[in-house]
């Protein structure tokens, strides 16, 4: 008896699944660098507004403006000043103002770097009751140019 011989089947590559495998390989990669991405930022006061009638922003009195110029020099309440006579001029000043509150206003080509120098020397200023000194960024909305 003689055996019908079956024709050899020729292979074949399916694509489907080649698709499939490189499309996990290249979610598996994506989340994984994700995952090794250190964001680093810094902690900021976002301002809150005032939910009590009775509690109103400092006075002008209480207001001490820093302005860094685009030159870097520093005026304190418009008197020049150096950045390391900074923190003991603001000290002799929150005696007679226990509510006081700083305003930065810096000039926009001056650096972040630089912005940042003065939150983290500032923040060593404290308030006769040893709080730290509140310190805000001036946008420049009220200058004209």
């Amino acid at each position: 008896m003689r055996l019908p011989r079956s024709q050899a089947k020729r292979p074949r590559v399916e694509i489907i699944p080649m698709i499939d495998a490189i499309f996990f390989l290249l979610v598996f990669f994506m989340i994984s660098t994700l995952s090794m991405a250190h964001v680093k930022g810094i902690s900021l006061a976002v301002p809150r507004p005032i939910a009590d009638a009775a509690a109103r922003p400092p006075a002008a009195a209480d207001t001490v403006i820093l302005t860094v110029t685009a030159h870097g020099d520093y005026l304190l309440n418009g008197a020049p000043t150096s950045p390391q006579a900074l923190p003991a001029r603001l000290t002799s000043f929150l005696p007679n103002h226990p509510n006081a509150v700083v305003v930065l206003d810096m000039d926009r080509t001056r650096s972040t770097q630089e912005m940042i120098a003065i939150f983290d020397q500032l923040q060593h200023v404290t308030r006769p009751g040893g709080d730290a000194i509140p310190v805000l960024l001036s946008t420049g909305q009220h200058k004209k140019e």
